[in-house]
């Protein structure tokens, strides 16, 4: 079968558009490896603190921690507002 000018344009968009999924799909197998090495399996309620600040240093993974008061940021810079809940994740 003979191919003409404008099949094989096609064909070449076509190939573009693969290449662009299989990356997006990389992409989204990273983040998803990601967030498996994150998860957790229990929530365990440890009780309150009054800020950020005084979150125990030998919290385990699955520790949460009431925060009273407003202060301080998360590992991703979101601010901690009164009355946040926190989870010790296996990155902080």
């Amino acid at each position: 079968m003979a191919y003409n000018a404008n099949d094989i344009a096609k064909l070449g968009h076509l190939a573009s558009l693969a290449s662009k999924v299989k990356g997006e799909l990389t992409a989204l197998d990273a983040k998803y490896d990601g967030a498996e090495a994150n998860k957790i399996d229990t929530v365990k309620v440890k009780g309150s603190v009054a800020n950020f600040a005084a979150l125990p240093s030998n919290a385990q993974v699955g520790d949460m921690y009431n925060v009273t008061n407003a202060g301080g940021q998360d590992e991703n810079g979101v601010p901690i507002k009164a009355g946040d809940n926190v989870v010790k994740t296996s990155t902080g």
